[in-house]
């Protein structure tokens, strides 16, 4: 589930106080309840959640994740993955471990899907289908 943003956009997480963190950080993973998670276990915002018993996983470049069932042929789309951008990147506060909040002189975020009009930034798939 690793992914690079090529473009300016940042990953949404959901920190354990229900804010919003952004990220560049695309080394996301699945956790015990399927939760598509980064490597602090934050939770992908909006929240996607991968079945255990699916056969293989695809992210395409406009952000949407499908999975391939078992005794499926036709992938079957679990969600959206949408970018945040920002008019003044390097207002945004540094919370560390490649976390970052908004702050008055970043701005508010633009939310968008990869490639879509309101965000010109894509996703890549790091290492195929996983």
């Amino acid at each position: 589930m690793d992914m690079a943003v090529q473009g300016a956009g940042f990953f949404q997480v959901t920190m354990p106080d229900g804010t919003t963190a952004y990220t560049r950080d695309g080394s996301f993973k699945a956790d015990s309840q399927g939760r598509m998670v980064n490597s602090n276990g934050y939770a992908l915002s909006p929240t996607i959640t991968i079945p255990n018993w699916e056969q293989g996983l695809t992210i395409s470049d406009d952000g949407q994740v499908s999975v391939t069932m078992p005794g499926q042929k036709t992938p079957q789309v679990l969600g959206q993955i949408q970018l945040a951008q920002f008019i003044n990147q390097a207002g945004l506060n540094s919370l560390g471990g490649n976390l970052f909040t908004e702050t008055a002189a970043s701005g508010a975020p633009t939310v968008s899907n990869p490639g879509s009009d309101g965000g010109r930034e894509n996703l890549k798939q790091l290492f195929g289908d996983v």
